[in-house]
């Protein structure tokens, strides 16, 4: 499966919608521009989703799943927000 092609567009598209960014926009565009730029990234997580053994990518997992993987492993979370 070739997902190159749809990535390589959606990553096109986001990079053109950031590179829009302007200060004279009205909400209206702004508005406009975060749905294509999500929408660009909806797409290439899609993509990245669609290949062999990522079917989980950026997805988030229950204790259970977590619990599962460790076996009898120690899990350790580290949080890098400040604050946190």
């Amino acid at each position: 499966m070739t997902v190159a092609p749809t990535w390589s567009s959606a990553i096109g598209t986001l990079r053109d919608a950031c590179a829009r960014g302007r200060t004279d926009a009205t909400e209206e565009q702004i508005v406009t521009d975060l749905a294509v730029r999500r929408n660009a990234f909806d797409a290439i997580v899609a993509a990245i989703r669609a290949i062999p053994d990522h079917e989980r990518f950026l997805s988030t997992f229950s204790f259970a799943d977590i619990q599962g993987a460790a076996g009898d492993d120690t899990v350790v979370y580290l949080s890098a927000r400040p604050g946190v």
